[in-house]
């Protein structure tokens, strides 16, 4: 085994030069994980979000997921074909963690369906229906609301606006 880990940068580090040997450490990690001269590497949430990891077969995750967008970039990481996923939960906390678990796949099923139904292809002469925050007709899935019914909630009418928003913003922005 060729291991090594990763963790997020402090914001308390006051140091510039200490900050970017952090990251330069972090990147060289990274780049040895993709260059398979590393077969494990160990992280911290840091490698969720932002951080360009190579497809592995398996993820083991040593804390509660909380909330989807985590779920997802963490689930996400096990790409390659037949890799496995694996959380692991403390005992007294099981049935509650299963249940949020399985409340998040329910999610991701229903709309990988939602987005399967309403597919835009690029070749499509027009995107008007794409416009975000246009008044939509209910399509009886239920909204994302990962802070219970008074918080924030995502319409499955929404997502692909949103997802749509955010693509445009990153072929602007590189």
């Amino acid at each position: 085994m060729k291991s090594d880990f990763v963790i997020g940068l402090s914001r308390d580090l006051e140091d510039p030069l200490e900050a970017r040997v952090s990251l330069c450490r972090q990147e060289a990690t990274i780049r040895k994980f993709h260059n398979k001269e590393l077969n494990l590497l160990f992280a911290t949430s840091v490698l969720e979000e932002g951080l360009d990891v190579p497809s592995c077969n398996l993820v083991i995750r040593f804390d509660s997921i909380s909330n989807y967008p985590s779920f997802v970039q963490s689930r996400g990481r096990a790409r390659q074909d037949g890799a496995k996923f694996y959380v692991l939960l403390k005992q007294d906390e099981y049935d509650k963690e299963m249940e949020k678990i399985q409340s998040f796949k329910d999610y991701s099923e229903t709309l990988a369906k939602y987005l399967i139904q309403h597919a835009i292809h690029a070749d499509d002469d027009c995107y008007d229906h794409m416009k975000p925050f246009e008044e939509k007709e209910d399509d009886g899935i239920a909204p994302y609301a990962p802070y219970g019914p008074t918080g924030p909630q995502i319409l499955s009418t929404e997502a692909i606006p949103i997802v749509y928003q955010y693509v445009i913003l990153f072929i602007q922005l590189y």
